[in-house]
């Protein structure tokens, strides 16, 4: 099971953060997310809460997200070349239980037939180059 939902914040259970470098090797804040929740009865079953989160991923197969890339007012206005990477970090279906604020127990959830990743998988790292607008690539 991989997350359904990556939306750069760092608020679901699985997410993916991106780092930005400037050609300087100076890096830039990442955006992150914080929540706190009141447990109340959830409406789905276990399954079905789950499955609204997260995708069964079979062996040797790949899923793909369009995540917007959150960049700072200071690359943005910044001519120049930066090094981006992104890492997809996965807390498990336990995560879930507390982003949710789902009612079931950990117990009930470590009897579900599948279970999420976890842990992190770093990406290869890309240069992108940000341009004044208006600007030419290249000799004029």
């Amino acid at each position: 099971m991989v997350g359904r939902e990556l939306s750069g914040v760092g608020k679901n259970p699985a997410d993916v953060v991106f780092q930005v470098w400037n050609s300087s090797g100076r890096s830039f804040p990442t955006l992150s997310a914080a929540s706190d929740c009141v447990l109340t009865a959830n409406p789905d079953s276990l399954p079905t809460a789950v499955l609204k989160r997260w995708i069964a991923l079979p062996p040797s197969t790949s899923y793909r997200s369009d995540v917007d890339l959150p960049v700072s007012k200071e690359v943005y206005m910044s001519p120049g070349r930066y090094r981006v990477a992104a890492t997809y970090i996965s807390g498990g279906i336990e995560e879930q239980y507390w982003q949710d604020c789902l009612k079931f127990s950990p117990e009930d959830i470590a009897k579900l037939p599948f279970p999420a990743w976890q842990g992190k998988a770093k990406s290869n790292f890309i240069w992108i180059e940000i341009r004044k607008p208006g600007a030419r690539k290249g000799p004029s």
